[in-house]
């Protein structure tokens, strides 16, 4: 099995939405596919406020990871925000989140950025412990939105 981690390009956006659906599936969250893939090619490709890292197992998407680059107020510094991590069931324990996390630091030191943070539901115990393998800390918060 042979995995390659390169940049999204604007053909992989249905994809995208695609393995989207799958988190929210998971997660049993809401997600109406209708028109994302035409708002994250703007995202990504038009605005760049949004990257995309895909991961291709034998010539098949297996699993991407996006992030943003956000602002700390209380570092006042920038930081890389990792939005989503996703591989596909019958891809997983292979390495392939590894190497889409590892990809990342490169990216975040070229920005000279001190850190990644994420979060992922308290319930997905196994991203919990996934993420503590790789020397991840957690700062317990809760998330909020409000509807506008």
């Amino acid at each position: 099995m042979s995995t390659l981690i390169r940049a999204a390009v604007p053909n992989d956006c249905e994809a995208i939405v695609e393995l989207t659906q799958a988190i929210a599936d998971w997660e049993k969250a809401a997600f109406n596919s209708t028109g994302k893939a035409e708002k994250i090619n703007t995202a990504i490709f038009e605005t760049k406020r949004l990257h995309c890292l895909l991961a291709e197992t034998d010539q098949v998407i297996s699993g991407f990871v996006t992030y943003s680059i956000e602002f700390s107020l209380f570092e006042a510094a920038d930081y890389l925000r990792m939005n989503s991590l996703y591989i596909k069931p019958e891809f997983r324990r292979n390495g392939i989140g590894k190497a889409l996390v590892e990809a990342l630091y490169p990216i975040a030191k070229g920005l000279q950025l001190n850190s990644i943070r994420f979060f992922t539901p308290e319930f997905n115990q196994a991203a919990i412990d996934f993420y503590t393998s790789l020397g991840a800390t957690s700062n317990y918060a809760v998330r909020f939105q409000l509807p506008v």
